[in-house]
């Protein structure tokens, strides 16, 4: 079966995250993910600041096999 990759990304202004809500959000994209028959393999996680740290982010890739690319926003 194909493997796919659906993005996912956070920011904040402040650098300090809102856990619960993107919990939520990547909870979310997961279920619909498995809800339309996708196999979740891995969820990378990568933090990034911008320069001086006033900004930062953070991104979740989400790994998965599927018969196709599904679109979970």
């Amino acid at each position: 079966m194909p493997v796919f990759v659906q993005l996912f990304y956070t920011n904040s202004m402040s650098g300090a995250f809102n856990r619960i809500k993107d919990t939520k959000t990547l909870n979310n994209i997961l279920t619909c993910l498995q809800e339309k028959g996708a196999k979740i393999l891995d969820i990378k996680v990568s933090m990034g600041m911008k320069e001086g740290g006033v900004k930062a982010g953070v991104i979740y890739l989400i790994i998965y096999e599927a018969n196709s690319p599904i679109k979970c926003t």
